[in-house]
Order: structure tokens, then C-alpha cells, then sequence
């Protein structure tokens, strides 16, 4: 009920914002053009965190059932950072994965564990300006658990005198939808979402998943 209330609103503005992109009722000039596309784009991922916030919450609360199946990994890897790619362009921003896990494949919920990283790396992307080149290494280890371990890393920066890790960073993760979101789903495959003590060789966040969720 209280997503359908929130998604109401923004539903009128979507479709306002379309019909000036249209050029309805008059056409428009090209800043006004953009503006108008900038709406756009921003209200409906409005209405996608909307949705998302609502299964995070049934995620929270154990009553969301995954639709787990094999996801070839490279593929996730690819379409994941393909979606960032317009959004890290304009802020100057580069995302590199690097695949060292020697796995093809993976038992998961594939909209929603996609929508955790892109969640994540945006949050991050937007809150680390002054970082100007992130890594994403995904690694396999096999010890206690035999799980993938995602490790999103800050490998250039700009000589700004920005701080990487800044305090700002560690108090908003704490208090972010997007964060929130992107940890429910995680939990919900049976993972973890950690953040460890800036400064360990540029290492944002980790995520932890197991290979075989039981």
C-alpha cells in the first residue's frame, strides 16, 4: 500500500516528462531537451528503488522467495557494469572488472543479485567523486565455505586532496536505501555485504557469496 502511494505520483510525473521529451506541446530547446530527459530517467529509477525497497523489506522479513537458476557469472559481470556505463562516463568515473574466479556459473536469483551490485557500485560511484578508476575482483576461495568473494577496490584517484574513504562514506552507507536494498538481497543469498577498515589496499567493500546456497 505505502509503495503504491509513492509510485502513484511519480507515475504522473513519468508521463509528463515523456510527453516533453516528445515535444509535446511544443518542441523544446536542447537544454530544455535535456532537462526533460534527466527527469525522465531519474523518476523512473525512482519508481524502480521503490519496488526494489518493497522486496527488500519481504527479503528482511523472510517472506521473499528467490527465483534461483544458473547464471553464467561472466555474462552478470557484463551486463552489470554495461548498465553503469553511461552514469560513470558522465562523472568521469571507469569501472573495471577483473574475473580471476575460474567459475562459469552460479545458482541465483539473477535480477536481483544484478540489482545489488549496480545498487552498491552506484551508491559508491556518487559518494567517492574524487575516485576515478574502481576495480571489481571477483575471486573463489574454498576453505571453510566454498563461496565467491567480490572485492570492490579504489585504484586511482584525482589529486584533489579528497579523501577516499571519507567519513561522509561510513556514516551514509549506514542510512542508505540503495545500501539497504543491495544488503537485503545479498543476505537473501545467503551472502554478506562487509565493509572493512579504510585504507586496506584501496578495498571499498566486499561481498561474500556462497556457491551452493543449501
Amino acid at each position: 500500500m505505502i509503495t503504491h502511494d509513492l509510485r502513484t505520483p511519480l507515475a504522473m510525473a513519468i508521463g509528463y516528462a515523456e510527453l516533453l521529451c516528445a515535444n509535446y506541446p511544443s518542441p523544446l530547446s536542447e537544454e530544455q531537451a535535456n532537462y526533460a530527459r534527466s527527469i525522465l530517467e531519474n523518476t523512473r529509477r525512482a519508481v524502480d528503488l521503490i519496488g526494489s525497497l518493497s522486496e527488500a523489506f519481504a527479503a528482511i522479513s523472510g517472506d521473499l522467495v528467490l527465483d534461483r537458476g544458473w547464471v553464467d557469472l561472466s555474462q552478470l559481470i557484463r551486463e552489470v557494469t554495461e548498465e553503469l556505463q553511461a552514469y560513470l562516463a558522465q562523472r568521469k568515473q571507469n569501472l573495471q572488472p577483473i574475473n580471476e574466479s575460474g567459475v562459469r556459473w552460479i545458482l541465483a536469483d539473477k535480477p536481483r543479485l544484478a540489482k545489488a551490485l549496480q545498487l552498491l557500485l552506484r551508491f559508491v560511484a556518487r559518494e567517492l567523486p574524487a575516485v576515478k578508476v574502481f576495480r571489481l575482483h571477483i575471486a573463489h576461495t574454498a576453505n571453510e565455505i566454498d563461496q565467491l568473494v567480490l572485492t570492490l577496490q579504489a585504484t586511482r584517484h584525482s589529486s584533489n586532496g579528497e579523501e577516499i574513504f571519507s567519513r561522509s562514506l561510513r556514516q551514509r552507507r549506514n542510512r542508505s536505501l540503495p545500501i539497504l536494498i543491495a544488503t537485503a538481497f545479498i543476505e537473501a543469498h545467503g551472502g554478506r555485504l562487509i565493509w572493512p577498515d579504510p585504507g586496506a589496499q584501496g578495498v571499498i567493500a566486499r561481498i561474500h557469496l556462497p556457491l551452493d546456497p543449501g
